[in-house]
């Protein structure tokens, strides 16, 4: 585990603080949405957006369009760090979603 921490610290620098700090502030939930087979987690930053993320795979945030996809700068948004960390260290909690639409229209409003 340790190697890994160090490898993502050397890497992403400044992401891997700010991703760090948001498992610290438990600000990271895996999702568990009925008859969805995918896993979808839901990152919040400090100032209360709200992300969903893909793991590996895809983040809702500025920075994940902006520098992973358009200008490929970097290859992670400090959201998808962030996951990876909390799913390796077991640091987040589970949300359970059984009505997909409400929760929707609930995260939209802090997207």
């Amino acid at each position: 585990m340790s190697m890994f921490i160090e490898e993502y610290a050397r890497k992403y620098k400044k992401r891997f603080v700010r991703a760090i700090r948001t498992v610290r502030e438990h600000r990271v939930q895996k999702l568990l949405i009925d008859n969805l087979d995918k896993d979808i987690w839901l990152i919040t930053s400090s100032t209360g957006s709200k992300y969903l993320v893909i793991p590996g795979t895809y983040c809702s945030c500025t920075d994940f369009l902006i520098n992973v996809v358009i200008k490929r700068k970097v290859d992670k948004c400090y959201h998808l760090i962030a996951q990876e960390i909390a799913s390796k260290t077991g640091a987040f909690s589970i949300a359970s979603i059984t009505d997909l639409r409400e929760f929707f229209k609930e995260i939209f409003k802090y997207m």
